[in-house]
C-alpha cells in the first residue's frame, strides 16, 4: 500500500518554475531565452534532428520557434478514425518554424485559403499540457518556447497504421515562455473525457508538495481513475475516484543540458498520496494495444432510445484483481439493421498475460429496462507486442457473446 504524504502544506514554487506573466503586451525583442528550466533551448530544425535519436526517449527538450495556428479544416470523418486519437496532428492547420516570415498556418489567395497541415515538430497540445493559454485573443505568429518530448507512450493508443507516426510527434508538456515573458503554468480546467466538469481537491501547489521540492512540474491534470490511461497508458485503473497524472523534471540538477529525464507520477487526489511513479520512457516494447467494441441489436434508429445504451467492460487479471472498468466509448452509431455499435474506444495498453473480460449493458438514460440484454464473460490470453480487437455482441433476451482476438478492422 502506498504511504501517505507526510505533509500537504504547499511548498514554494521551484526556482525552475516560470514566474507569472507580468504584462499582457508582447515585448519580444527578437531573442529567445538561451535556456528554460535548466534545459538549453534549441531551434525547430535542431529539434527535428534531435527527435530521431533513441537516447531522447523519456526526456524533455526545450524548443524555441514561431507558432501559428489556423482555423478548423474541412476534413472527412474518415481522417480521424472511430475515436478521438490522443496524438493526432493530421487535419490541423498549424506551423512551428524558425523564421517568423514563414510562420503562417493559412494564407489567403483571392477567394481561397491555403493551409499547412501540422507535422512534427509542430507541438501537439494535450489536455494535460500546461501554459496553453499563453496568448488568448491575439493573432499569431507567436514566439514561444515549448518544453516537451517525443516517443510519448500514448502513441500506442493511435490506430495501428499510425503508431509509428505518433511515436515521432512532439508532445507539449508546457509552453513555458511566450512573447518575451515566462508563462504562468496553471492547470487546465478539469474535466473528464466527456467534458463533464470535475472538482479536484488538490491545487497545483498541493501537487508540488506531494512530488517534493526537488521536482519541477512540467504537466499535470486530474481525472477519474479509469481515465488516467488517457494521460499515461501504463495506468489502467478501475473506479472513478479522482487522481492526478503529473510529469516532472529534476529541479536540483546542476548544469544546463540539451535534454532532461522526465518522471511520471500518479497521485490520489483525496489524500495526496503518491500511488505510483515511473520514468516517461523508453516505451515497453512487450505491451500490446487492445481495442474493444460492442454491438446491441434490436434498437431501431427510429426509436428515441436507440443510442441510450452502452457496453460496460470489466477487465480482471488471472487471479481476479480488477485491471480496468468503464464504458466503451469512441463512436456510437446506428445501422440499418437495428444495431447500435459502441467503439472501438481508445485501446487499453496491456502487458502480456491472461485476462477475464466481463461485459454488461448500461442505459444512462434509463430507457432500456434491466435484463433486456444478458451479460457474458470470456478469458483471453494477450501476447507480447500485439495489436488486437475484441468485440462483444448483445441480442435481446439472451447472454451476449465475445469474439476475438482479431486484427483491428475499423469501419467508420
Amino acid at each position: 500500500m502506498p504511504s501517505p504524504i507526510a505533509t500537504q502544506t504547499p511548498v514554494p514554487t521551484s526556482s525552475l518554475a516560470p514566474t507569472p506573466t507580468t504584462s499582457p503586451q508582447a515585448t519580444f525583442d527578437g531573442t529567445f531565452p538561451a535556456s528554460v528550466m535548466r534545459i538549453s533551448t534549441i531551434s525547430v530544425k535542431e529539434a527535428a534532428d534531435l527527435s530521431s535519436r533513441d537516447d531522447v526517449a523519456g526526456s524533455d527538450i526545450a524548443v524555441a520557434g514561431f507558432y501559428d495556428e489556423g482555423g478548423p479544416l474541412h476534413c472527412p470523418s474518415s481522417a480521424f478514425g472511430p475515436y478521438d486519437l490522443p496524438l493526432y496532428n493530421y487535419c490541423r492547420a498549424a506551423v512551428f518554424v524558425d523564421a517568423q516570415k514563414n510562420a503562417h498556418a493559412c494564407i489567403s489567395k483571392g477567394n481561397e485559403t491555403d493551409c499547412t497541415i501540422a507535422t512534427s515538430p509542430t507541438p501537439v497540445f494535450m489536455y494535460d499540457s500546461l501554459g496553453t493559454d499563453w496568448n488568448p485573443g491575439r493573432a499569431g505568429p507567436d514566439p514561444i518556447v515549448v518544453v516537451g518530448h517525443v516517443a510519448d507512450p500514448r502513441s500506442l493508443q493511435c490506430m495501428p497504421s499510425d503508431q509509428a507516426r505518433c511515436l515521432q510527434e512532439f508532445v507539449a508538456d508546457a509552453v513555458v515562455w511566450a512573447d518575451g515573458h515566462p508563462v504562468d503554468l496553471t492547470t487546465p480546467a478539469s474535466h473528464d473525457s466527456a467534458y463533464n466538469t470535475i472538482s479536484p481537491r488538490m491545487t497545483l501547489d498541493d501537487v508540488r508538495a506531494a512530488v517534493g521540492p526537488d521536482q519541477a512540474i512540467v504537466s499535470a491534470n486530474a481525472s477519474p481513475a479509469n481515465e488516467a490511461r488517457l494521460m499515461d497508458p501504463g495506468w489502467n485503473l478501475a473506479g472513478d475516484q479522482l487522481v492526478w497524472v503529473v510529469r516532472t523534471i529534476n529541479a536540483s540538477a546542476g548544469a544546463t543540458a540539451e535534454k532532461t529525464a522526465v518522471t511520471v507520477w500518479l497521485l490520489d487526489d483525496s489524500t495526496a498520496a503518491v500511488l505510483d511513479q515511473h520514468p516517461l520512457g523508453p516505451i515497453d516494447k512487450t505491451v500490446s494495444s487492445v481495442w474493444f467494441s460492442g454491438a446491441h441489436h434490436g434498437l431501431s434508429q427510429n426509436d428515441e432510445n436507440w443510442n441510450d445504451v452502452s457496453t460496460l467492460l470489466t477487465l480482471s487479471d488471472d487471479v481476479g484483481n480488477p485491471v480496468w472498468k468503464g464504458t466503451i466509448g469512441g463512436a456510437t452509431s446506428g445501422t440499418d439493421n437495428d444495431t447500435t455499435i459502441d467503439g472501438p474506444d481508445v485501446p487499453l495498453v496491456l502487458p502480456p498475460g491472461t485476462y477475464k473480460l466481463d461485459a454488461s449493458t448500461v442505459s444512462p438514460g434509463g430507457s432500456i429496462a434491466p435484463g433486456t440484454y444478458g451479460d457474458c464473460s470470456s478469458t483471453q490470453t494477450i501476447g507480447s507486442n500485439q495489436k488486437v480487437e475484441f468485440s462483444v455482441d448483445f441480442a435481446q433476451g439472451q447472454p451476449c457473446t465475445w469474439s476475438g482476438p482479431a486484427t483491428p478492422s475499423f469501419s467508420y
